[in-house]
């Protein structure tokens, strides 16, 4: 069973060396260059595992990485940020307290990036030989709603 990844980043070109370097490791990748793209490719075909860049200014990604989780799929959430005014340290352990399973500030390397999907992705396939996941993973009943449409806030 090819495992596959959805990476979320404004930055085309961050997408990029993330998709081609999980690519030649044999996963398959699709992209999206926001969370609400990345919520549509979610609807239509779940992701085993989701690397998002929470530090994007048009939707708090922190919400997308709880809402994932809080959903059961993807299986595994990674986050990233490049600092900045919506990011950084900070927003990172955030992210881990709402259920993401790793955490990379910007500039990424690429073999640890790597090295972490792996690990993670290693996990998920013990799970399913160990029976924690006998069905492949489906959507919920209902989609997907992109975090930024909905009309809460925190303050």
């Amino acid at each position: 069973m090819l495992l596959n990844v959805l990476v979320i980043d404004d930055d085309r070109c961050v997408r990029a060396v993330i998709a081609s370097t999980l690519t030649r490791l044999g996963y398959e990748v699709r992209m999206a260059e926001d969370s609400g793209r990345g919520v549509r490719l979610l609807d239509e075909a779940p992701a085993d595992l989701v690397i998002v860049d929470i530090s994007t200014p048009q939707v708090v990604s922190i919400d997308l990485v709880a809402m994932l989780k809080a959903r059961h799929y993807p299986r595994k959430v990674v986050a990233v940020s490049g600092g900045g005014r919506f990011g950084g340290a900070e927003a990172l352990r955030r992210a881990m307290n709402c259920g993401a399973d790793a955490a990379f500030l910007k500039p990424l390397s690429m073999s640890a990036v790597a090295e972490i999907v792996g690990r993670l992705l290693e996990e998920l396939d013990g799970e399913l030989v160990r029976g924690r996941r006998t069905k492949p993973c489906r959507p919920p009943a209902t989609p997907l709603r992109n975090p930024a449409s909905t009309s809460t806030s925190r303050r």
